[in-house]
């Protein structure tokens, strides 16, 4: 007997991927989408961390596009715990900013980050630093982030790979915000090409 070959079947999956990845490849052309996370770690091991945060929230509705050098920064508002290492990323999603905050907080307690007190020593702090061009004032969520012009630690990993992306709230330049920032805590690029 012959054997008879089957065509595989195309299931909702496969069109929900299919159409996932149409939705990436449209917001990779427009400006409107460009989205941009903070994310740190100052408890274990800092770098590997942050490596799986970035590998955790990856999936077929966001891709990771580029992430700056790895930065170690020193604590803001609570001096006395260990130092941060950070880092900003730009990545393409098709979820909506409620959606993508659900997936960076999934991350967080997958890696074992439990509630501390506000600018305490964490495993993984991840943070939605701007959403395209939109400006959300919610009770759960705030974009662009309300603390950004204040933190030399999301500012100038930030400006490494987006210089020019424009605050919709401010109108200036990630450069720009960086140049007027008066944090006076140190960053130091402690390792690029890491990941």
């Amino acid at each position: 007997m012959h054997s008879q070959r089957h065509k595989p079947r195309t299931g909702t999956r496969t069109k929900a991927v299919t159409k996932d990845t149409e939705n990436l490849e449209r917001m990779r052309l427009t400006n409107d989408h460009r989205v941009f996370l903070s994310i740190g770690s100052n408890l274990g091991a800092r770098r590997e961390n942050l490596k799986m945060a970035l590998s955790l929230l990856q999936g077929t509705s966001l891709v990771v596009k580029r992430s700056s050098s790895l930065y170690e920064t020193e604590p803001v508002g609570i001096r006395d715990q260990p130092d941060f290492v950070n880092l900003a990323c730009e990545i393409v999603c098709s979820l909506e900013p409620e959606q993508l905050l659900e997936r960076c907080l999934m991350a967080e307690g997958q890696l074992g980050r439990l509630k501390t007190h506000q600018n305490g020593p964490r495993l993984i702090d991840i943070d939605i630093v701007f959403f395209g061009r939109k400006v959300i004032d919610l009770d759960h969520l705030q974009v662009p982030h309300p603390r950004r012009l204040e933190r030399r630690f999301v500012l100038v990993p930030l400006t490494e790979i987006a210089p020019s992306f424009v605050d919709p709230v401010t109108g200036n330049t990630v450069s720009r915000m960086l140049e007027q920032c008066q944090d006076l805590s140190w960053v130091r690029k402690i390792e690029q090409d890491w990941d």
